[in-house]
């Protein structure tokens, strides 16, 4: 006792300031506990919202509400106002843009027993052959192709 008061007459502190700086701790004996222990889970459990919702204890609709606006949660199509007041915006409501594959004549997958198809590399002088060759060939069999004055743009000018 003798050593707190002579503490408090040095420093100029009073006992209340004394208590402060002495209560204060950042250690693991606050959570009431010693060590650490790795495999406690009071501070590691995920909350789900269906854990903090208004009837559950210790839950609250904002809280249930925060949780519920993270990333990884289905978000709400709307916003929230400063009251707290939910407001509905039809713009935030997603879109799903499926096409129509009632025609389609590929299948989802393929089967392993198909033969592997070994081509080689398709190189500009096939796609040109693929698109433009076969109009070249009758343009100039019919015999409205110069070659002496040909241009590129003659070449691919649909008739």
């Amino acid at each position: 006792m003798k050593h707190i008061q002579s503490l408090i007459r040095y420093r100029s502190l009073s006992c209340i300031q004394l208590i402060q700086k002495q209560a204060f701790s950042s250690t693991s004996c606050v959570f009431g506990r010693k060590t650490r222990n790795p495999y406690d889970m009071r501070e590691t459990m995920k909350l789900l919202g269906t854990d903090v919702g208004p009837r559950r204890p210790g839950g609250t609709k904002k809280m249930a509400r925060e949780i519920g606006l993270r990333a990884d949660m289905p978000q709400t199509p709307g916003i929230y106002d400063k009251s707290g007041k939910f407001h509905f915006v039809p713009e935030m409501v997603p879109e799903f843009v499926v096409p129509d594959l009632s025609d389609f004549k590929l299948k989802p997958y393929v089967s392993y027993k198909v033969p592997e198809v070994k081509q080689s590399e398709f190189t500009a002088q096939d796609l040109f052959d693929a698109t433009y060759g076969k109009s070249v060939v009758e343009k100039y069999n019919s015999k409205k192709l110069d070659p002496s004055s040909v241009n590129a743009e003659d070449l691919v000018k649909e008739p």
